[in-house]
């Protein structure tokens, strides 16, 4: 009884350490993925923000050359 119980516990073990081996390899790659996520935005974030820039400049310079009349159409 004693071989039984020791040879069980032994499986069991192994399928433990196993398990966790799978889950520590599985939050590695989904960390990668999060990380990788993050970065994604930050650069979307990046250009939405160069392109809100531009276009406010050429914006600010059509309003300007508004009020001194120099692009006022009929």
């Amino acid at each position: 009884m004693a071989n039984v119980l020791d040879a069980e516990t032994a499986l069991q073990e192994a399928q433990w350490r196993g398990m966790k081996m799978w889950l520590e390899k599985s939050e590695e790659k989904w960390n990668a993925y999060h990380q990788d996520d993050i970065l994604w935005g930050r650069g979307i974030t990046d250009m939405v923000t160069m392109v809100v820039t531009a276009t406010e400049g050429g914006q600010r310079e059509e309003r300007n050359a508004d009020a001194d009349g120099a692009r006022l159409e009929a």
